[in-house]
């Protein structure tokens, strides 16, 4: 659990860089179980984790698997049982049983390779009451000696009328 919480907060701290443009969506109605894909890139035995964007400000690790064949690991703050990580040679899931509008948001499956994390976002939206929409971002991390770590969202350009 040690080396995750480093690598994510090194991500998050700018001393790893990370690109994310485009992500997949996923939709579910409110009580469904739902399972979130994500493309296997990994070829060896590696970490591998799913997070999420918390208030829009802050990444949280859901669940980890340290390495192929062991179990995985439900992180604080989320309920064992209700969040599950399957994997196969193709694709790394992440199962979430009976979802509500609080499971919606920017899901990230990542993977930790030459000791920089590699991610894939996805959006899951759960419609109804308090459903989120996200608009697609290009989220930035970086970090150069010469200046303090820049995590950056670039707004999409929206044409305004004139008055």
């Amino acid at each position: 659990m040690f080396m995750f919480l480093f690598l994510l907060s090194a991500f998050v701290s700018g001393w790893i860089s990370a690109s994310v443009s485009q992500y997949q969506n996923v939709e579910a109605q409110p009580g469904e179980d739902v399972t979130l894909p994500c493309i296997n890139i990994s070829k060896y035995d590696t970490l591998t984790f799913w997070s999420r964007l918390v208030n829009r400000t802050m990444i949280s690790c859901v669940v980890v698997i340290y390495s192929s064949g062991s179990k995985f690991t439900v992180c604080d703050g989320y309920e064992k049982g209700k969040f599950e990580m399957k994997s196969n040679i193709s694709t790394v899931f992440l199962n979430i049983k009976k979802v509500d509008s609080s499971d919606s948001g920017l899901y990230y499956c990542g993977f930790v390779i030459k000791g920089a994390p590699i991610l894939t976002t996805i959006h899951l939206k759960v419609n109804g009451k308090n459903a989120v929409d996200f608009l697609p971002v290009q989220t930035m991390c970086s970090y150069s000696h010469s200046q303090a770590p820049h995590l950056s969202f670039p707004l999409p350009q929206v044409k305004r009328e004139q008055q």
